[in-house]
């Protein structure tokens, strides 16, 4: 039986990865990490720790011994952070991963080098600038006004997102943030969601899947709506989404290896345009929680890492039913644990703590 460990195993993302792994041919045996006490109830593992933050300096010593401790194979970051200080420890982890180079994974989590690489390859994309101090918003405004698209250069679920049109109230926003210097702005286009997830090996693309996401979940929580999370998508097989999404993939890799999620809109004229593409991990809410027939693509991941063989020729291309939604919600199943078993875990954890040297695991600004 395989052991694999998955990290931010709490999260609605590592709890779809460890479902669909427990459903494949040869389910592994899971180990799960998270950082917060109450969310690695959550997790779907056979065994749970607590563990320091992706960006905390004893994050990789501490993976190291766990994975010592337990035997554990091989190592499936979820958080971006995570997967910076993963790809960063290179071979020193002594466990296998699917992860793309270091740096691939600092482009994807970058926007504004993003934007750079996506427009320099021809990928069409917002019209985008690196926003570091007041005069720089002034330009974005003559330039892509009367409406901008504000967000933070760095992050996930549409961190620092806001559609403005006035001056002031983006300055305000950005104060607000502390964010000169970590914000972009962009032209705004407004049009449908879509994703495009796909998984690589060694340049090679061994399965794609597109979604057209219909609707937002929890966005009246949020100024910009947008959160990250989708409540209803469907399934869709459109060769231009695939080749644009292709296309962005390889602006950012010149030899793709691992998963990229590619996020994109699409004009009132039909056309796609990438907003991002996270690199190294599943979206929340996709490709990876949804197993019909043969098609694991959780399964796929894990038998690459192991160096098994395919179920099948790759490329696979869009292999899910497109007559069928998929309608979700960000809440998760409730579980029930003693208050003193999660206490319990917490002292472990800090004594595991006490043994170990912090390391500089140089997280991205």
């Amino acid at each position: 039986m395989k052991k694999i460990l998955l990290t931010f195993g709490g999260g609605r993302a590592a709890i779809g990865i460890a479902t669909s792994l427990k459903e494949s041919p040869q389910p592994p045996h899971i180990i799960a990490v998270d950082s917060e006490k109450y969310a690695l109830q959550r997790a779907v593992a056979d065994e749970r720790y607590l563990a320091p933050r992706g960006d905390d300096s004893r994050y990789l010593p501490f993976l190291r011994e766990l994975i010592r401790r337990t035997g554990a194979e091989m190592v499936w970051p979820v958080h971006e952070s995570e997967i910076l200080a993963i790809t960063q420890s290179g071979k020193s982890l002594d466990a296998k991963t699917f992860l793309p180079d270091l740096a691939t994974i600092i482009a994807g989590q970058d926007k504004i080098e993003s934007y750079r690489r996506f427009a320099a390859n021809g990928v069409r994309t917002p019209e985008s600038v690196k926003i570091d101090d007041a005069g720089d918003l002034r330009a974005a405004f003559d330039s892509f006004g009367p409406e901008v698209w504000l967000r933070m250069t760095g992050g996930a679920g549409g961190k620092g997102a806001l559609p403005v049109t006035e001056f002031d109230r983006a300055v305000n926003w950005i104060d607000f943030h502390d964010g000169w210097g970590k914000f972009q702005a962009a032209r705004r286009i407004v049009g449908g969601r879509w994703t495009s997830e796909s998984i690589w090996r060694d340049g090679e693309l061994i399965a794609i899947q597109g979604r057209h996401n219909l609707l937002p979940d929890l966005s009246n929580l949020t100024p910009s709506g947008i959160t990250g999370f989708t409540r209803a998508k469907t399934w869709i097989d459109n060769p231009a989404l695939d080749d644009i999404s292709i296309r962005a993939v390889k602006a950012l890799a010149d030899r793709p290896h691992g998963i990229f999620a590619v996020d994109l809109l699409d004009d009132e004229a039909g056309d796609f345009y990438v907003t991002e593409v996270n690199v190294g991990r599943f979206s929340s809410g996709g490709f990876s929680h949804y197993n019909v027939g043969s098609t694991n693509a959780c399964h796929f991941v894990a038998s690459i890492a192991f160096g098994e063989e395919l179920p099948f020729d790759p490329p696979l291309m869009n292999p899910l039913p497109q007559n069928e939604l998929m309608i979700a919600g960000y809440s998760h199943n409730p579980v029930h644990v003693l208050e003193q078993s999660v206490e319990e875990q917490v002292e472990m954890f800090q004594q595991e703590l006490a043994k170990l040297k912090a390391e500089d695991t140089r997280p991205l600004e």
